[in-house]
């Protein structure tokens, strides 16, 4: 589940559910640096990838957010906006974004 408004005109949006159908690393397999969680979006309507079984993906990249600390440091975290759609509560459920396109 997506849990950022990526780009809400073609259905990129906060709580949006589907499928992960493949991960990038920088080299070959984990512990290295992840550049993109490609998955495939049942109301997305933008342009797509098509991976080797011919199912249109979408690439995920991780974001970077900025915000200043308590001592006026700098701080920064590089995050994937995605979370397990299975673990999420009510509670957790109640700031997320609807789009109805029905």
């Amino acid at each position: 589940m997506l849990t950022a408004n990526i780009w809400t005109q073609a259905g990129l949006v906060n709580s949006s559910i589907r499928t992960i159908e493949d991960i990038l690393f920088d080299e070959q397999e984990p512990p290295s640096l992840l550049i993109a969680v490609f998955i495939s979006f049942e109301k997305y309507e933008g342009p797509t990838i098509s991976n080797s079984e011919d199912v249109k993906v979408i690439p995920i990249i991780p974001i970077k957010q900025t915000w200043e600390g308590k001592s006026e440091t700098q701080c920064s975290r590089l995050q994937v906006p995605i979370c397990l759609a299975w673990a999420i509560t009510v509670h957790k459920s109640q700031g997320l974004t609807y789009l109805n396109k029905g």
